[in-house]
This record gives C-alpha cells, sequence and structure tokens, in this order.
C-alpha cells in the first residue's frame, strides 16, 4: 500500500531503463529534430510546385485531369499528415527514449495522433502514388501493353494500400471490448501486431516506388527519339530515384523496429521512419510536378534569355550613341578629295560556280525526297521527333 501512495506519475518512467541507463526527464536525447527538418524543408517545395501545377493546367492546358485531382488530394492529405506530426513533435514526449519519458505524459492523446499519424501516412503514400500513375497513363498510355501495365500498378497500389489501412485500423485501434487506449488486452495485441504491419507497408512502398520509375524509363528508352531528348525525358523522371533511396532506408528502420520491438522503444525509433517517410511523399508529390510544370518552366527560360537579349541589345545600341568612341564612321574627308566609287569586275568562275552548286544542292534534295519517302513514312518521322509534353493535353 505505501509503494502505490509513494507512486509518482512525473518521477516514473513510462518503460525501466536499461541496465546501466539512468532515466533522464530534465534534458534527455531526443531525434523530434528529425520530422521537424524533414517537413520544413521538403513541404514548401512540394506546396509551391502543386501551385505551379494548378496554374500550368488552368493558364496552358486548360483542363485537369484524374490526375491533377489527386495530386491536390494528395497534398490535402499530406498537410494533414504533417499537422499532426507536428502537433506531436511538438510535444517534448516524441523522440525521446520511452525511459526518458515520465508515465504521466503517455495520455490518450498521445496514443491517439501516434495511431493518425501511421493511418494519414498510408493513405498520403496510396494517393501520390496513385496520381503518378494516373499522369503517367496519361502521358505513356499509347499502347495495350503499357496500358495494362499502369492499370496492374494502379490496383495493387490501391489494394495494398487499403488492406494495410484496414489491417492497421482492426489490430492498432482499441475494440469496444478492450477498455480502452490504457488496456492490456490491446498494448499486446498492437505490441505484436504494428511492427509487422509496418514491415509489410515499408516493403509495399519500395515495390510501388521502383515500379512507378521503371514505367517512364522504359517507356522513353522504347521512343524513337534522339539520345539527347531520350537523356533529357529520362533526367525529369529520375528524380524519382531519390524517393525510392529514401524508401528503402525507411524500410531498414523499419525492419529493425521490427526486430527490436521487444525493447518497446517505439518513440526513439519511430521519429526516424517519419521524417524518411516525409522526405519520400514529399518528393514523391514533386516528381509528379514536374513533368508537367517542366513545357512551362521551358518556356518561361526562353522567353527571359529573348527578353534578356533584348535588353542587351538596347543597352548596347544606346551606348552606342551616347559614346563617340562607338563611332566607326572615320574622319570626315571633303567631297574635293573623294574619288569616283569603284566598279567591281565581273568574273564568270563565280557565276558558273555559284550555278554549279545549285544544280548539285538541287540534285541531292531530289534524292532525299525519294529515299526519305521509301524509308520512313509520315507516322515514324513523326515518332522520332515526339515530344513527350504533347500528351500533356
Amino acid at each position: 500500500m505505501a509503494s502505490l501512495l509513494d507512486f509518482d506519475p512525473t518521477q516514473t518512467p513510462a518503460v525501466p531503463p536499461p541496465t546501466g541507463v539512468d532515466s533522464n526527464f530534465i534534458n534527455p536525447p531526443s531525434q523530434v529534430w528529425q520530422p521537424q527538418v524533414a517537413i520544413y524543408a521538403t513541404l514548401p517545395i512540394a506546396f509551391i510546385l502543386i501551385l505551379l501545377r494548378i496554374h500550368t493546367r488552368l493558364r496552358l492546358c486548360h483542363g485537369f485531369g484524374s490526375d491533377d485531382y489527386f495530386c491536390i488530394l494528395s497534398m490535402v492529405a499530406m498537410l494533414a499528415y504533417c499537422g499532426v506530426m507536428l502537433a506531436q513533435v511538438t510535444d517534448e514526449t516524441y523522440g525521446r527514449h520511452v525511459w526518458d519519458i515520465p508515465t504521466s505524459a503517455i495520455t490518450e492523446d498521445v496514443l491517439q495522433l501516434l495511431s493518425a499519424i501511421s493511418i494519414s501516412n498510408f493513405i498520403v503514400n496510396m494517393f501520390v502514388k496513385v496520381s503518378i500513375l494516373l499522369l503517367l497513363r496519361r502521358i505513356f498510355a499509347v499502347s495495350d501493353y503499357w496500358n495494362m501495365m499502369l492499370w496492374v500498378g494502379l490496383g495493387f497500389t490501391v489494394i495494398s494500400y487499403t488492406v494495410i489501412i484496414v489491417l492497421w485500423i482492426v489490430y492498432s485501434v482499441p475494440h469496444p471490448g478492450d477498455g480502452g487506449w490504457f488496456s492490456e488486452g490491446y498494448h499486446r495485441r498492437a505490441l505484436n501486431t504494428q511492427p509487422t504491419i509496418a514491415v509489410a507497408a515499408g516493403v509495399v512502398g519500395c515495390l510501388t516506388d521502383f515500379y512507378v520509375l521503371a514505367i517512364p524509363l522504359s517507356t522513353v528508352a522504347s521512343l524513337r527519339m534522339s539520345k539527347s531528348k531520350k537523356l533529357a525525358v529520362s533526367a525529369v523522371f529520375m528524380t524519382g530515384l531519390l524517393a525510392c533511396v529514401l524508401s528503402v532506408v525507411g524500410l531498414a528502420f523499419r525492419v529493425r523496429f521490427y526486430q527490436q520491438s521487444l525493447l518497446r522503444d517505439s518513440f526513439w525509433d519511430s521519429s526516424t521512419v517519419y521524417a524518411l517517410s516525409v522526405a519520400e511523399v514529399n518528393i514523391g508529390l514533386i516528381c509528379a510536378c514536374l513533368p508537367v510544370i517542366f513545357p512551362a518552366v521551358k518556356a518561361f527560360v526562353r522567353s527571359s534569355s529573348s527578353a534578356w537579349a533584348s535588353l542587351k541589345e538596347s543597352l548596347f545600341s544606346s551606348r552606342q550613341l551616347r559614346d563617340p568612341a562607338f563611332d566607326d564612321s572615320g574622319p570626315d574627308v571633303p567631297a574635293s578629295q573623294q574619288g569616283l566609287p569603284e566598279i567591281p569586275r565581273g568574273n564568270l568562275g563565280i557565276v558558273f560556280e555559284n550555278r554549279n552548286t545549285c544544280n548539285r544542292r538541287r540534285e541531292s534534295l531530289s534524292q532525299g525526297t525519294q529515299a526519305g519517302n521509301e524509308m520512313l513514312p509520315y507516322s515514324e518521322l513523326r515518332s522520332m521527333d515526339m515530344d513527350y509534353h504533347k500528351h500533356l493535353v
């Protein structure tokens, strides 16, 4: 009875510390900075690019597609995901070792926010990848094979993440008969299933990321375009490789979290996983916007270069008018001292040389036209100079 009276939840760790480690409630080590840096570094860029995508669709393409609506929906889900996470990381408990957290700090609100973060993560991942696959279908669905591959990717993504969300809700949310978030039955069930579901979500994320990256790269490689154009188009999609790398690293941390689940240090371990997930999803949003805004950016750069060249020319012309040093007319010579202009001498060799040159050009053009008509029909010529942005209509 005395031990219950002496129990102080503000001075008792949520979990006993490992052997040789003392609890630190005053200034403990924390990894809360990791998700904060991921949010502040990637979310503003993704948000700006989505605004540019909307502007491009409305002003240049004059039309929205299903990929655009899913992209906007992904941004809304991402804002909710980051908002819930920021609400959690602003608390001093998140990111610490669980033995550095007093028992009084583990409330129902904290557990509910953690569950909401995981569910939001699965939802936003699904929306972003569906948006990218719909965009690829809009661009590259020029054959039945690629159309089928894109539908397979869409079906796998939606079904996989839907199953993961349902499993997480079933096993990681208290049931009506459990007795709440602090019941023993809920904690036993969540401890045994959450790491497994997290690893499964990481595996699905890696598979879908590499699948989404492989489709545009393999499609561009099969197009009859110049190598420079293939490299330029592939470079736009290769930005998704960074998302794939983050997905693989995140899966490695999920596996380690699964192997160390008995230590129950979820507040410390999950901070790195969530930081990588935030960066991966925001980079996915950036990749979903780059192919759409690329024509607008290219046109802006071209118009800016033209405006800069015109400005330089006008400045140079005005300088010529103001500076006598640029006057190349030479000294004034009296008219009486100027001789009559000389008449150039004729040269029949130049005339015959020009006539022969014209004849050779006429013959080469006629031969080239005949050879071109025999070798390449119009459709093949068009495919060789195909610009994938023409499909963004």
